[in-house]
């Protein structure tokens, strides 16, 4: 008798499981009591949370509306043999679904995951951390960044225009140009691009449009707390450097390799004499005027000296170069430290040190070397007194190995190969286009014993 009770109770449970399933699936006409009434909805999301329990995610599908009873979903995870986790991520279910395709939906890989995104100053470093979490390739990767980086950019542009034109006093062309080279895709201005934390991410190998969902989500937010310690110094800078570029015509000045090279003595000394000149090729004039008070001085008195760099409105600005001196065997004044003459060991018989000469140069218009846009047709800087000093675009000075200072003692030298080299500004002193230009330099086979030299071809 026993035997049959309970016989008779578990074909009750299961009869009660297969009506319940059935019912779930076949939907309300013939639910009854177990189930309710429902309408047809758009597909909607669902999300499932990293640390949530099974329990916790049916109980909400039940109350959500997405079920209709919580022992419906139990029995059919029971009844399935393969019991698959549910991960966490969102899901895409409406509560028109049958219980089984809720089911079988939320045991496939979810269209969203969760990501913990940690804090990352790089932008490239963001694109890496998604492409390892996600599987991306290099295409991917590459296009997010991209994406991304470009999003930033233009979002913030406005505040950060704002902010860099109180910060350096821009004025109307300043702004201008700042803009326009704002724009350019360089420009890393922000050092925090995003605010770490856990987000849903869509699976998808589409880097762009991950992109712009995690901008929106996550780096759209940065922007309404932007401020300069929310910039790179280094961009800033960079962008700063490239607006004044833009717009002053600076000069650039290059030497040209020494020439004319050859060995005399005088006084029992031995000495590597030479010619050298150097040239303006840059956009603007290299222009030296002194303050107001030390104009027209006379004598041997150190002049400070100031740079004037003009822009194409017209405007110009100063800033303190260096000094004037006052040169006795020229009879004129020069500009101090404005170029060095080098002769460095290359494979000398003994180890020696390089010997350097500094060297000060009138600054002046001699010759049209070649002719640039800015170029006058005549000289426009010709003396060398203390009023002003300068070289247009296009102009340069020779000083020949005749003159006072082109030389080099060379008596304690051996014999072996040197080279002789011409850096001009060596101390920066002004400003130029570039300083990566300002050497020049030749080969020479050195024997001051025999009063020899030989220029070497390279």
């Amino acid at each position: 008798m026993r035997i049959a009770i309970f016989i008779c109770t578990i074909l009750l449970i299961i009869s009660t499981l297969f009506v319940v399933v059935v019912v779930q699936q076949i939907g309300p006409p013939i639910c009854f009591f177990w189930c309710r009434s429902q309408a047809q909805v758009e597909t909607e999301s669902f999300i499932v949370n990293p640390k949530e329990t099974l329990d916790e995610i049916i109980q909400r599908l039940n109350t959500e509306g997405f079920i209709k009873t919580e022992l419906a979903f139990k029995s059919l995870r029971l009844i399935e043999r393969d019991q698959v986790p549910i991960k966490p991520g969102e899901y895409k279910i409406s509560k028109s679904m049958s219980l089984s395709r809720v089911y079988s939906t939320l045991t496939q890989p979810p269209e969203k995951v969760w990501l913990d995104v940690p804090e990352f100053r790089e932008i490239d470093k963001l694109g890496k951390f998604f492409a390892q979490e996600l599987g991306w390739n290099a295409t991917t990767t590459d296009d997010f960044i991209f994406q991304f980086r470009r999003d930033t950019h233009a979002h913030v542009k406005k505040e950060a225009m704002q902010i860099l034109s109180l910060q350096t006093n821009w004025d109307d062309l300043e702004k201008k140009t700042a803009e326009e080279l704002y724009d350019n895709i360089e420009y890393d201005i922000l050092t925090r691009t995003f605010v770490p934390g856990s987000y849903l991410i869509p699976l998808t190998d589409n880097g762009t449009k991950i992109a712009l969902y995690f901008f929106e989500k996550a780096g759209a937010p940065v922007t309404k707390r932007l401020s300069v310690s929310f910039m790179h110094k280094s961009s800033i800078t960079r962008l700063f450097n490239s607006v004044r570029n833009a717009i002053e015509l600076l000069p650039d000045i290059v030497p040209q390799p020494p020439y004319d090279i050859q060995i005399t003595s005088k006084d029992s000394q031995v000495y590597l004499v030479f010619s050298s000149a150097y040239w303006n090729q840059g956009t603007g004039p290299l222009v030296l005027v002194p303050g107001s008070r030390d104009q027209d001085l006379v004598g041997d008195i150190a002049t400070n000296i100031y740079q004037r760099i003009y822009r194409t409105d017209g405007a110009y600005r100063t800033r303190l170069a260096g000094t004037f001196l006052w040169h006795d065997e020229h009879d004129h004044y020069h500009f101090d430290d404005f170029m060095d003459y080098i002769l460095a060991p290359v494979d000398a018989a003994t180890k020696i040190e390089p010997v350097q000469e500094k060297t000060s140069f009138c600054v002046r218009d001699k010759d049209l070397i070649k002719k640039l846009p800015g170029s006058p047709t005549e000289a426009k800087y010709s003396t060398c007194s203390t009023t002003i000093q300068g070289v247009s675009v296009g102009w340069g000075d020779v000083y020949k190995y005749t003159l006072a200072d082109q030389d080099i003692n060379i008596t304690k030298l051996p014999k072996g190969y040197y080279r002789l080299i011409f850096e001009v500004n060596p101390g920066e002193h002004f400003n130029e286009v570039r300083m990566d230009n300002n050497s020049s330099s030749v080969l020479l086979l050195l024997d001051p014993q025999k009063h020899t030299v030989q220029i070497q071809k390279e």
